[in-house]
């Protein structure tokens, strides 16, 4: 693992290489670009996109929430977005007091 006053690069080859070896995939999509360095294109010319990890939000619960159906109770879910990656949670029936215990993980 590079210091934190290691530079970006070293940090990114860190990063790719534990991408490559699939450590970030445990409970995640496990899908893993090709490894071109920041700022080259692929084929098709496109910038690649880079990953620099990835962020994980840990949902435990909601409490008093606003009641959005004529029952006077709601459906809640959690939609989760960094840049292109999204998540959600599943969702909860009638309740205002949701408790999901997920865990989402998104590249960034």
């Amino acid at each position: 693992k590079p210091s934190s006053e290691a530079d970006v690069s070293a940090k990114h080859v860190f990063v790719r290489s534990k991408y490559e070896r699939r450590a970030f995939a445990a409970e995640g999509d496990g899908e893993l670009l090709p490894s071109t360095p920041p700022g080259r294109r692929c084929a098709g010319g496109a910038p690649q996109q880079v990953h620099a990890g990835i962020l994980i939000v840990r949902l435990i619960r909601a409490h008093d929430l606003i009641a959005a159906d004529f029952t006077g109770k709601s459906d809640p879910y959690v939609k989760a977005t960094c840049g292109k990656a999204k998540s959600k949670t599943r969702v909860i029936r009638r309740t205002l007091s949701p408790e999901w215990n997920e865990v989402l993980r998104l590249n960034v």
